[in-house]
């Protein structure tokens, strides 16, 4: 009966966490944070599953991390010059924090 119990707290937990984030950012870049699941699920799988990626699957992590680095500094730079809509940059990397550590406890719950 508590074989599921894991999973079920990080989807409760993730899913938590991840509409906390979205509290302090857009729903746009919420929805691109959300794409970390792939890197946090390879990371994982090399170090949990003890499971050898091929190099393209290396290639596709860092074409995503690069992708979300644009996006979260697109967010943070946006908050700097837009402070008249209440979006200050410490809530931006605030709600993008929330929203990785989110990713994170998802990746655990499909390794």
């Amino acid at each position: 009966p508590f074989l599921f119990a894991v999973p079920a707290f990080c989807d409760v937990f993730g899913s938590g966490l991840a509409s906390v984030g979205m509290m302090f950012i857009s729903a746009a870049v919420w929805q691109m944070m959300r794409g970390s699941l792939i890197i946090f699920t390879s990371i994982l799988t090399v170090v949990v599953l003890k499971r050898q990626l091929q190099t393209y699957h290396w290639v596709s992590v860092g074409i995503t991390i690069c992708g979300l680095l644009c996006v979260g500094w697109a967010a943070v730079a946006d908050s700097r010059d837009n402070t008249s809509a209440g979006n200050s940059v410490v809530s931006t990397i605030t709600g993008i924090s929330f929203v990785l550590v989110a990713q994170i406890t998802a990746a655990f719950q499909y390794v």
